[in-house]
């Protein structure tokens, strides 16, 4: 992920899970996430072009409408460009995802089951995760059978795991967003009308 994704997932998360979404200046951003100034300023130009964000007066800016940086991220994102390792595993995608090493970091449909709480949406066949395909088990352990997932494992960025060891719902969004099937779309309307009712 480049750095203006970096920029987009930290006001978008910051504002999902605390509700942020004023900031004093450019620099505060660039001093959290250890990034140049000119990296955030860069970053903030197409969303304040269409309206995501605005310049706050006496200085700073704000994330005004968090549904169209989301979408323009979404839009934005090449997942494919992060694959690192992709395989088909005979177990239910439930137990894949409970058989990840220490260190992964959930994402698309398993991200936003555990940090829902559970699943209101459909079955799914597929896990997204963050992480080093090194440290998979090969084989993977024997376990509950009945079920064909695939598992993706993509490359992290340093920052990622600052949001705990699930990505915060407006990255499994995107993730899912790239992500082809019926499956992924139903978790993407369901995760349409949080974002538009959190805006």
């Amino acid at each position: 992920m480049n750095h203006t994704e970096v920029v987009w997932r930290e006001l978008l998360a910051r504002e999902e899970l605390v509700g942020r979404r004023r900031y004093a200046s450019l620099a505060s951003v660039a001093a959290e996430l250890g990034l140049p100034v000119s990296t955030v300023h860069r970053a903030l130009q197409r969303p304040m072009a269409i309206g995501a964000v605005t310049r706050r007066p006496g200085g700073g800016f704000s994330l005004v409408d968090p549904l169209r940086l989301l979408l323009l991220w979404a839009g934005h994102r090449d997942m494919a460009g992060d694959l690192a390792f992709r395989r088909e595993i005979g177990a239910p995608a439930t137990e894949v995802e409970r058989q990840l090493p220490e260190g992964f970091l959930l994402s698309g449909f398993g991200a936003v089951v555990a940090r829902r709480g559970g699943n209101r949406v459909s079955d799914y066949d597929r896990v997204l995760c963050y992480g080093d395909p090194a440290r998979l088990p090969d084989p993977w352990p024997a376990g509950e059978r009945g079920g064909s997932t695939v598992l993706e494992v993509h490359r992290s960025d340093p920052w990622l795991g600052r949001y705990g060891p699930v990505v915060p719902l407006c990255q499994a969004f995107v993730d899912l967003f790239n992500t082809p099937g019926w499956p992924a779309a139903r978790f993407i309307e369901s995760l349409i009308v949080e974002f538009a009712h959190a805006a």
